[in-house]
């Protein structure tokens, strides 16, 4: 399975989620594992240009098309889109936005946020 993450969100208090399977004898080191690849975003392991391009065109090309592939996947987006009043551009103008993202961006949220 591996580990992924992924941002839920939500009008009240939105939260970030790491996932993934260990055996129960290296919990504490996968843990331990995460928490020092988060702190090593700001510092001596930041994102690069490589991983930074993957992430934004894999979001762009299959991300957001992902999310729209079942019925329920559908209805969740309109109900998305109802509850946080997006508009009906939202998706478009997000990829948008995301296209025009530069990674010195990233860096510099990931000194302030992690």
């Amino acid at each position: 399975m591996g580990f992924f993450s992924r941002i839920n969100w939500n009008s009240i208090s939105s939260s970030w989620q790491s996932k993934g399977s260990v055996q129960t004898e290296v919990t504490g080191n996968a843990i331990r594992e995460i928490i020092s690849e988060i702190n090593g975003l700001k510092s001596d392991n930041p994102v690069s240009e490589n991983e930074f391009n993957h992430a934004k065109k894999g979001f762009c090309s299959a991300g957001v098309p992902a999310q729209f592939e079942t019925n329920k996947q559908i209805m969740t987006q309109l109900i998305n889109m109802s509850v946080f009043k997006l508009p009906l551009n939202y998706f478009r103008a997000s990829i948008e936005r995301l296209q025009k993202l530069e990674i010195n961006d990233v860096l510099t949220s990931a000194k302030k946020t992690c």
